[in-house]
């Protein structure tokens, strides 16, 4: 029987090799096309994942872009606010000296008799009033003793013979006329921003200072007006790097350097 079929085969000319061969490659035939899907789904997916790292990535500098420009924009506006704060204080000091009507050589004693006294109470009330966002108006004859306020009166016993800016004004060692320094106030034992103004005669001679408080509050209801975004926070701070307000406001935090609050930071609380 065996011969016989082998005899069939040999009669078609064909071997048992040949005959099985088709059967063979079949298979990868049919393997391809699923292969090629594979890889088509690897790429697409890739593509996916490539151009949704460029969306996401372009989203992200979109809004760095947009936070610096508020973030510059705020800046510019505090800026111009408190600017325009100094200014105000400029004009009381120099209207001030312009009201003495001091002669050419007008001294400290001079200056310290003509505004001591009720009178001279009155008239930096009167001018203290029309700027109620920056605290009282407070002159220091050339010893740094307190000589007339528009706050209470009578007067308490304070002198800012031991302050910077004082001793600054009186040595002529800076051009400047106006200094601001972040300060433990005299009158509330809390700290403050004092604006300081060189009060000088026509012939240069230091006359005394004069002196008005800027508290935390009066910095931070500004900073309560800009828009903030969740969990954002305003810092002010002078160029020593005291903090002169913050909003929120954290107590802790203001009137101390920034050295000392990241030292605070980095220790584990209990």
């Amino acid at each position: 029987m065996r011969k016989s079929v082998a005899s069939m085969w040999g009669a078609l000319g064909l071997s048992r090799t040949t005959a099985i061969a088709p059967r063979r490659t079949v298979a990868p035939f049919r393997r391809g096309p699923v292969l090629w899907l594979i890889l088509s789904g690897i790429v697409l997916v890739a593509a996916i994942m490539i151009g949704t790292a460029i969306i996401i990535g372009e989203f992200r500098e979109r809004a760095l872009s947009n936070s610096e420009r508020e973030l510059e924009n705020t800046v510019l506006l505090l800026t111009r606010h408190f600017d325009q704060q100094f200014e105000d204080s400029d004009i009381i000091a120099n209207d001030l000296v312009s009201r003495m009507e001091l002669s050419g050589n007008a001294s400290p004693e001079t200056f310290r008799n003509q505004l001591s006294g009720l009178d001279g109470h009155l008239m930096l009330k009167s001018k203290a009033s029309v700027l109620s966002y920056i605290g009282d108006v407070n002159i220091f004859d050339s010893d740094g003793k307190l000589i007339n306020s528009s706050g209470p009166w009578p007067l308490p016993e304070v002198s800012i013979a031991d302050r910077d800016f004082f001793k600054t004004f009186k040595s002529g060692s800076e051009l400047k006329v106006t200094l601001a320094e972040p300060v433990r106030s005299h009158f509330t034992g809390k700290p403050t921003t004092v604006i300081a103004h060189r009060l000088s005669g026509p012939n240069g001679v230091f006359l005394g200072v004069m002196a008005r408080r800027i508290d935390p509050a009066n910095f931070e209801k500004f900073f309560a007006s800009v828009a903030l975004g969740e969990g954002a926070a305003i810092s002010m701070f002078h160029r020593d790097g005291t903090m002169l307000a913050r909003y929120p406001h954290v107590e802790s935090m203001v009137g101390r350097y920034a050295a000392q609050q990241g030292s605070r930071r980095g220790r584990p609380s209990h």
